[in-house]
C-alpha cells in the first residue's frame, strides 16, 4: 500500500517528461531532488519529530499546514529563485518541476517515517492532495506573474492568490477533518474542491489574458 505514496508524484513527472523533453527542465527537477534529499538527511540526523497532536482544531491545522505545504514550498521557491541564474520567466515556468522534485523525497519521508498511523487517507488520499497542492501553488505563481504582463482586470490579480492559498490550505484542512473523525464527506469534499481549483488554475494559465477585461 505504501508504494502509492512513494511513486504517485514520480509517475506524474515521468508522464510530464514524455511530452516535454528539455535538458534545462531536467536540471530543475534535479535541483528539487537535491533539496529534498538534503531535507531527509538533516531530518534523520536531527532525530524524531514526535509531537503530541493538539486537540484544538486551529493548532492542529496550522501545524500540518506549516510543515506539509506552506513552509517547504516557500523555502524551496526562495532558494531556487535566489540560486538559479536563469531568467525570472524561466524560473516561474519550471517552479512546478522544482517543487515536484523536492516533494518526491518529502512526501514519502513525511508519510512513511513521520506519520503515527497508516490508513487509506495517509497512504492514498494525502499524496494526491499534496501533489495537487504542488501543481496549484506553482501554477498560481505562474498565473500571477502572467497577469502582471497581460491582465486588464484587477480580479485577475486577486484570483491566483486566492486559488493558490486555497490549494495550499486544503491538504491540512482535509487531514484535520480526517484526524478528528469527521464524516468522510467532509474531507472528501475538501479534496475534490482542491482538485477542481487546481484544474481551474491550469486552465487559466492557457487563457489569453490580454483580452480579459476588454469590452
Amino acid at each position: 500500500m505504501w508504494l502509492f505514496a512513494v511513486f504517485f508524484l514520480p509517475a506524474i513527472l515521468v508522464l510530464y517528461f514524455t511530452t516535454h523533453v528539455n535538458r534545462n527542465k531536467v536540471f530543475s527537477v534535479l535541483f528539487g531532488l537535491g533539496l529534498g534529499s538534503a531535507y531527509v538527511v538533516i531530518a534523520i540526523f536531527l532525530g524524531s519529530e514526535y509531537r503530541i497532536v493538539p486537540a484544538d482544531f486551529f493548532k492542529n491545522f496550522s501545524g500540518i499546514f506549516l510543515h506539509d505545504s506552506f513552509m517547504p514550498a516557500i523555502i524551496v521557491t526562495a532558494l531556487f529563485f535566489l540560486l538559479s541564474r536563469d531568467s525570472f520567466q524561466f524560473k516561474v515556468n519550471v517552479l512546478f518541476l522544482v517543487l515536484s522534485g523536492f516533494y518526491v523525497m518529502y512526501i514519502p519521508f513525511r508519510i512513511l517515517f513521520r506519520s503515527g498511523a497508516f490508513s487509506s487517507f495517509i497512504l492514498f488520499y494525502k499524496p494526491i492532495l499534496l501533489a495537487c497542492f504542488v501543481l496549484g501553488f506553482s501554477f498560481a505563481i505562474r498565473l500571477f506573474y502572467k497577469n502582471l504582463k497581460g491582465a486588464k482586470n484587477v480580479l485577475m490579480f486577486i484570483l491566483p492568490v486566492l486559488l493558490g492559498l486555497c490549494c495550499t490550505m486544503a491538504p491540512a484542512l482535509a487531514e484535520v477533518f480526517w484526524f478528528r473523525g469527521s464524516p468522510v464527506i467532509s474531507w472528501l469534499f475538501v479534496g475534490m474542491l482542491e482538485i477542481l481549483l487546481t484544474l481551474v488554475l491550469v486552465a487559466l494559465n492557457h487563457v489569453n489574458l490580454a483580452t480579459v477585461g476588454k469590452k
